[in-house]
């Protein structure tokens, strides 16, 4: 699994209606998103954090797609401005604040082309998975990189906590 993920990007804090239920739509400006919700993001990537997971939420003042499904958000704030270099996967496209975008299939092509790694469709639904997996391209070379480069460091981190647990054991003894 991934050690770290910043969820969910932006922010979620300034809507009431639950993604899971309806499509939650947040007016404000972009400079007070920067200034209340992307701290944590502008703290955590420099340290490391490994992946994103962007909000089922319109920014109506800043695009019309809800985050998840906006080159805007994924490409220019958190690639360009914020340098995130990690993996950015969608939240569950069957939520009803995923509904907007379409299909499912339509869904998961949308926030693929916004610039998420992997798209999550969790109802267990094996017909509309697999047109999922037909419909959707294999990883590209930097999404593979970016998966391989955050599978490697939760491993590590991993193998360091049990190094520390091994020698915490020892001094015990």
């Amino acid at each position: 699994g991934m050690a770290s993920v910043g969820k969910h990007f932006p922010g979620h804090g300034y809507v009431e209606a639950d993604s899971h239920h309806a499509l939650p739509v947040d007016e404000r400006r972009l400079r007070d998103i920067e200034r209340d919700d992307l701290l944590p993001y502008r703290r955590l990537i420099p340290l490391g954090l490994d992946a994103v997971m962007p909000a089922h939420v319109v920014y109506s003042r800043i695009d019309s797609q809800a985050a998840g499904f906006s080159r805007l958000w994924l490409k220019r704030e958190l690639r360009r401005k914020l340098r995130f270099e990690g993996v950015i996967f969608s939240d569950d496209l069957s939520m009803a604040g995923a509904h907007s975008a379409g299909t499912v299939v339509q869904r998961a092509q949308l926030a693929l082309a916004a610039g998420c790694d992997l798209a999550l469709f969790c109802p267990g639904d094996l017909a509309a998975n697999e047109a999922v997996l037909e419909a959707c391209p294999v990883l590209n070379g930097a999404g593979t990189a970016r998966i391989r480069h955050a599978r490697a460091v939760a491993r590590a981190r991993r193998i360091v906590l049990d190094v520390g647990a091994l020698a915490a054991e020892r001094d015990r003894i």
